[in-house]
């Protein structure tokens, strides 16, 4: 009996841990508003961030190519205003200083899971639904951070108000709006 009770503990701290891992944000999100380039079948270029897109279907890669995914939204960022005093007159800061970041062992995962250099995507799909609006429709894929081997399952969710049950999948991303992210669990 203490065995069993030992395991279900073991059982319900491993579902605590992954499930304080989701994270999920409903909103309406803006398409990036940068410069993106199609590099190759497998590579796009947002501004100077790099997202790798593989074992995905070209009608869903679309997605990518028109900003509605991009590497912006899988990092937190903060706008950060670094500034050095000159030591000769506290007063003035120079623009031309060198910061120097030392990343504690704490903060060491934060620091990688926020860059946005080659971000790899795999495994995008369309999640069948059968009682859904023909307005909505969910995806899932996988997340590779750089740096990490095992990847981050993500889900989201975009809406289109103009399509119908006979909007092709194309047709449909096109006009669609980015409305849901739900970051989960790491793979093991």
């Amino acid at each position: 009996m203490q065995h069993f009770m030992k395991t279900i503990a073991t059982l319900l701290l491993v579902i605590i841990t992954f499930s304080s891992n989701a994270q999920e944000i409903k909103r309406k999100y803006e398409r990036f508003k940068g410069k993106i380039i199609v590099i190759n079948e497998h590579a796009i270029k947002y501004d100077d961030n790099v997202l790798l897109v593989n074992n995905t279907s070209s009608d869903l890669k679309r997605v990518f190519e028109i900003g509605i995914l991009y590497p912006g939204l899988f990092v937190e960022t903060k706008e950060n205003k670094l500034e050095k005093k000159d030591s000769l007159n506290p007063t003035e800061t120079s623009k031309d200083s060198v910061v120097v970041v030392k990343v504690s062992r704490k903060d060491f995962s934060k620091f990688y899971f926020n860059r946005t250099d080659s971000l790899t995507i795999t495994d995008f799909t369309v999640r069948n639904s059968f009682n859904e609006s023909p307005t909505k429709r969910r995806f899932d894929f996988l997340l590779f951070y750089k740096g990490f081997a095992n990847p981050t399952e993500y889900s989201i969710e975009l809406i289109n108000e103009n399509a119908t049950k006979k909007t092709d999948l194309r047709t449909f991303i096109d006009g669609a709006s980015l409305t849901y992210i739900k970051r989960g669990s790491i793979q093991i």
